[in-house]
C-alpha cells in the first residue's frame, strides 16, 4: 500500500483526491507546511497543491528535499504554466500538471510518479521533449534493437514531441493503434513516459 500526503487548503480539492486514492493508499491530510515536513519521507507521494507564487513555491519544495531527496512530489495549479513548469523540474519534483485534471491522468500521474519517472501535462512536455532532441532522426540512428519498425517510426515521432493523434495522423493509422504501440516500446524499453522516451533516443542518437 502506498502512502500518500495531500497538502492542500482546497476543501474541495482535497475530497475529491481523497475518494479516489484512500481505498487502495495510506492517505495523510494537511493544509500546513509545517506539519507536512514532519509526515514526508522517501516512501511516500506528495500532492503539493498551492496557489502561492512560483518564489514560495520553490522555497517550500527546497526545504522538502532536506528530507526526502526523492522526486517524489506532485506539484498541481489551477493554471499550470510552461515556463513555470520548466522552472520547477530544476528543483526535482516528479511531476507538474493541473489540479482539475480528469481522474484518469490524476492517476496516471500518480502511477508514473510512483515507478521513478516524471509525469509531465501534455503540452510542457512536448514543449520539453522537443528542447531535449535536437536530433537525426534517421531510424537507423537508433539502437533500439526490440522494436519494431513501426513502433521505432513512432517512438521518433515521439521524441519530436508530437502527440497522439499528430503520430496517428503522420503514419495514417488511428489514435488506438498509436496507443498500443506507445505500450508496446514503454514495456520493451522498461521505461514509463515521454520524457523518458526521448533521452533514451538522445543518448541512443
Amino acid at each position: 500500500m502506498n502512502t500518500i500526503c495531500i497538502y492542500t487548503k482546497n476543501d474541495r480539492l482535497s475530497q475529491r483526491w481523497r475518494e479516489l486514492l484512500s481505498k487502495n493508499n495510506e492517505l495523510k491530510v494537511c493544509e500546513d507546511f509545517e506539519e507536512l515536513k514532519k509526515i514526508i519521507n522517501d516512501k511516500s507521494i506528495v500532492l503539493f497543491q498551492s496557489d502561492a507564487d512560483l518564489q514560495t513555491i520553490i522555497i517550500e519544495l527546497d526545504i522538502l528535499h532536506e528530507v526526502s531527496l526523492k522526486k517524489n512530489i506532485l506539484v498541481l495549479r489551477s493554471i499550470p504554466d510552461l515556463k513555470e513548469g520548466e522552472i520547477l523540474l530544476s528543483h526535482d519534483i516528479g511531476g507538474y500538471g493541473n489540479a482539475n485534471m480528469s481522474d484518469d491522468i490524476f492517476l496516471q500521474a500518480l502511477e508514473v510518479i510512483q515507478s521513478d519517472s516524471v509525469w509531465l501535462y501534455p503540452e510542457l512536455m512536448e514543449n520539453i521533449i522537443k528542447k531535449i532532441n535536437k536530433i537525426n532522426t534517421k531510424s537507423e540512428l537508433l539502437e533500439l534493437k526490440d522494436l519494431t519498425q513501426r513502433e521505432k517510426e513512432v517512438a521518433i515521432l515521439i521524441s519530436k514531441g508530437e502527440s497522439n493523434q499528430m503520430i496517428a495522423d503522420d503514419l495514417s493509422i488511428s489514435q488506438n493503434t498509436v496507443k498500443l504501440h506507445i505500450s508496446s516500446i514503454f514495456r520493451k524499453l522498461d521505461i514509463k513516459s515521454r520524457v523518458a522516451l526521448a533521452i533514451l533516443i538522445s543518448k541512443a542518437s
